[in-house]
């Protein structure tokens, strides 16, 4: 199983391609879900 790292709403999206650079596979909070959506909701 690949870890995916999950950047939080109080991060910038500019740090998922400094990520993808670094050889990490992330997402940002914003590409899932609502900006309102609870950390429950998103990790279903």
């Amino acid at each position: 199983m690949k870890l995916k790292l999950l950047v939080d709403m109080d991060l910038s999206p500019a740090w998922i391609g400094l990520l993808h650079n670094a050889g990490y596979a992330a997402v940002h909070w914003s590409e899932i879900g609502s900006a309102s959506a609870s950390e429950e909701e998103l990790f279903r």
